[in-house]
């Protein structure tokens, strides 16, 4: 199995907000292979902004928003970022946090980036972290705790990979499917 973990930070909660950085993470059915990710230039921050996000990014790390808040590629350098890594690494499976939340909104931004290549996620391939999280914890299957930087993307997303391998493994173990 070829797969990508997708990350996205954001100024809002809309279908519409604005995206401030992504992190991507490769991995197959034993290992992290690779993490990637940018931060976009606050010039490119196009969408919509929800005060009471922002205010809640004012509560996070000073190390999450350093990365998240500090960036300098252009929404189209983040663009072609995700496009790459996606082509690189496969996609059988496009995992996140939840599809509903980082896909819609990096499907949304594809959009208003008004780029030639298609946006690089089929609709087949998302697979939704939480999902298999709820399973893993019903069986009792122990999953890795984080490391790194809470809300850095290219962290959150190594982070989410691990834990859809340790709970590929546990169920696995339990000849579950």
């Amino acid at each position: 199995m070829k797969a990508i973990m997708v990350d996205i930070e954001t100024l809002g909660t809309s279908p519409d907000a604005a995206i401030i950085s992504l992190g991507m993470a490769a991995f197959n059915d034993s290992e992290l292979i690779a993490t990637a990710g940018l931060a976009i230039r606050p010039a490119d921050w196009h969408g919509d902004i929800d005060p009471s996000t922002v205010h809640w990014w004012m509560q996070q790390s000073a190390e999450a928003r350093m990365f998240s808040f500090n960036g300098t590629g252009t929404a189209a350098d983040a663009a072609l970022q995700l496009h790459h890594f996606i082509q690189q690494y496969g996609g059988e499976e496009t995992w996140a946090n939840d599809p509903s939340f980082d896909i819609v909104k990096l499907r949304q931004w594809w959009g208003r980036q008004n780029l030639a290549a298609p946006f690089p996620i089929h609709y087949r391939t998302e697979r939704s972290l939480r999902t298999i999280i709820a399973l893993a914890k019903e069986l009792h299957i122990v999953l890795p705790g984080s490391a790194g930087t809470a809300h850095n993307p290219i962290d959150d997303a190594a982070n989410q990979a691990r834990t859809v391998l340790a709970a590929r493994t546990g169920l696995r173990a339990g000849r579950i499917y």
